[in-house]
């Protein structure tokens, strides 16, 4: 009995060792998807379910359980109606010309409501992806020989960056390009490959993963024991995951995955080493003889083997040892940079010089020298920096000759090369403009780029024409609006000049962002005044116009005249409504950061402003921007 019951003791307290740590697993794993919820703040953390249902239905299978098979079916149904829900809308919608903006809050889409505002964009980006392989298309100045076979092996690895800008989306086409943001990829792997390395890609993809989950299933057919059989439903569960999330996202190796790989080989580990130890000791005898025979190999092998460590080495600091110190000296580079400092041309001058092949170091010299030469006054500097400004675009261009925003941007540098020095590069200028607009066609950005160029060359009928056809491929992009009242402006047409200046405004008044940096390109060539004298009649007219107002408060203070940009400033405040009164705060705040005599003197005025600030719907953010503009405590 005393056996008996020392065996049933045992047993009892196996088993409750056994629950113990199964509920310890368990708070783990409502503790790091409480942690994923509150990082993700949205129903992403979709995404990171998927691996844990995967496992619970196969482990129902394997283990013949009808209730863990239930569980988890039920929730990988539920999954997928609320992925349908969130999905359907996207792919099923049609897009209208003309979309009407209501209050009704049942309007504003699901997607939205639980905090996916990119997933809009993703679907974007993925029909894109399928027009690309649907009607592979041919790159301007490629000469591509193989166009015919595109369907099948693709543009090339890393080529979707290029491919793209012939489907980008209408809705996000012109502000990306403002803020220079190139997409290269689709944000789902399964329609990047296709885009790359075609459909013998893709198949050759899908059937690796195939073979893969042949051979998982097969192997958990065979498998007796628990733990082999949980390593394989695990290993299976991981991969649907990572199925899941690239199709969402790119296909990348984080940290993460290493880090998490390196924990889950222990158990691996552990379960052969078991297996071994039973069958060690049959060979022990043998080798211990073989031991004593062996001093001599194991030196020879000892010594091959650090021969070999040392030569990795080597070559790996050889191989790493020049990007590392080019990218040193290109953070380096951006931090002089924010700084203002002429040095900042010297670092990425060196970088260039480490890393002669990469583009990115030569454009960010390109851009930087072309930034100092518009500063530089004496004429034969001048000269010198922007021809290295040149030089560099040209070598960042080489480097991308298919990437658009390569060309418009040594294409801004010769407009204002041109402009003031040489006539004789305007051919040139031009011409790039026309080879970025043919490889990133219909883009509002690059046609009023080149709609600039012309109203300064003083060619207004071909700006016209441009300008024409940026409104027709996206009406809502204010620059082009701004640019038309620009055009207007210098044909004397004062009255139409200002209703296509203030329209942008009325519509939203964050487009003064756009105004002021428009209004920055345009102090370069002195084309500010028609502006300035075309709203200073407007607002003698009609003074009420808060819009009004503060428009001529930004031309003012490119002007030159900071009191005069002070008063209409003022003037603005006092009209604009509650509701906008955040836009035009922020845009003064934005003025005031390029200008010191501004900044210096507009405290004076704004301490006045706070009554208006408070009836802001984001007085709580407003009032303390303006109490550190005022220098007063809060």
């Amino acid at each position: 009995m005393t056996a008996e019951n020392t065996d049933q003791s045992s047993h009892n307290s196996g088993k409750w060792a056994s629950i113990i740590r199964l509920i310890c697993l368990v708070i783990l794993l409502v503790l790091q998807f409480c942690c994923l919820w509150l990082a993700q703040y949205s129903i992403t953390i979709l995404l990171y379910v998927i691996a844990p249902i995967i496992f619970i239905i196969l482990l129902g299978i394997v283990r013949q359980n009808r209730l863990l098979l239930s569980l988890g079916a039920v929730s990988l149904l539920i999954l997928g109606v609320i992925a349908s829900s969130l999905l359907a809308p996207l792919f099923f919608s049609t897009p209208s010309a003309d979309t009407t903006i209501t209050e009704d809050l049942e309007s504003v889409p699901i997607y939205e409501e639980v905090g996916l505002i990119t997933l809009d964009w993703r679907v974007k980006y993925w029909r894109s992806a399928i027009d690309i392989f649907a009607e592979s298309p041919e790159v301007p100045f490629s000469n591509d020989r193989l166009h015919d076979f595109r369907r099948l092996i693709g543009y090339g690895p890393e080529t979707f960056i290029v491919t793209f800008q012939l489907f980008f989306p209408e809705k996000v086409k012109s502000e990306n390009t403002y803020r220079s943001e190139l997409v290269d990829h689709p944000h789902n792997h399964y329609l990047y490959l296709p885009a790359t390395v075609g459909l013998l890609g893709l198949i050759s993809f899908l059937s690796i993963l195939a073979v893969f989950f042949y051979l998982c299933l097969r192997y958990l057919r065979r498998a007796t024991t628990d733990i082999d059989k949980l390593l394989l439903i695990a290993v299976v569960a991981g991969t649907v995951q990572y199925m899941a999330d690239i199709f969402f996202n790119p296909s990348t190796i984080p940290p993460e995955l290493v880090f998490w790989f390196m924990l889950a080989t222990v158990p691996v580990i552990g379960r052969f080493i078991r297996i071994q130890e039973t069958a060690s000791a049959e060979f022990e005898e043998t080798a211990r003889l073989e031991r004593g025979a062996a001093p001599c190999v194991s030196r020879a092998r000892f010594l091959v083997s650090l021969g070999c460590a040392v030569a990795l080495i080597i070559i790996g600091i050889g191989i790493a040892i020049r990007p590392f110190l080019a990218d040193i000296y290109f953070e380096k580079g951006l931090k002089l940079q924010s700084a203002h400092s002429e040095h900042a041309i010297y670092a990425f001058a060196r970088a260039t010089e480490i890393a002669p092949e990469e583009s990115i170091y030569w454009h960010f010299l390109g851009a930087y020298s072309d930034s100092v030469a518009r500063c530089i006054t004496e004429e034969p500097l001048k000269t010198e920096v922007l021809s290295l400004a040149i030089r560099a675009y040209d070598k960042a261009q080489e480097l991308r000759p298919y990437i658009a925003f390569e060309y418009y941007s040594i294409a801004d540098s010769y407009t204002y090369w041109a402009a003031t020095e040489t006539a004789d590069k305007w051919h040139t200028a031009l011409s790039l403009y026309d080879k970025a607009s043919r490889l990133f066609p219909d883009n509002a950005v690059i046609l009023n780029k080149w709609s600039l160029a012309l109203i300064v060359k003083g060619d207004l009928d071909e700006a016209g024409i441009k300008l024409d056809h940026a409104a027709s491929v996206d009406p809502d992009w204010a620059e082009t609006s701004f640019l038309r009242g620009l055009l207007l402006a210098r044909e004397g047409e004062n009255d139409e000049a200002v209703s296509e200046l203030i329209a942008p405004i009325q519509d939203n008044p964050a487009n003064l962002n756009y105004f002021i940096d428009l209004c920055r390109s345009l102090i370069l060539y002195d084309m500010v005044s028609p502006l300035s004298d075309s709203l200073k009649i407007y607002t003698q007219e009609t003074p009420d116009d808060w819009t009004a107002h503060a428009l001529l408060g930004t031309t003012s203070l490119f002007s030159g005249n900071a009191d005069k940009s002070l008063d209409e400033f003022n003037s603005a405040m006092l009209l604009v409504p509650d509701d906008d009164t955040a836009a035009l705060f922020r845009a003064i705040i934005k003025l005031s950061n390029m200008s010191p005599v501004f900044k210096t003197a507009l405290p004076g005025v704004a301490a006045e402003w706070r009554d208006k600030l408070s009836q802001s719907p984001e007085r709580d953010t407003l009032l303390p921007q303006l109490d550190r503009l005022a220098g007063t405590p809060k």
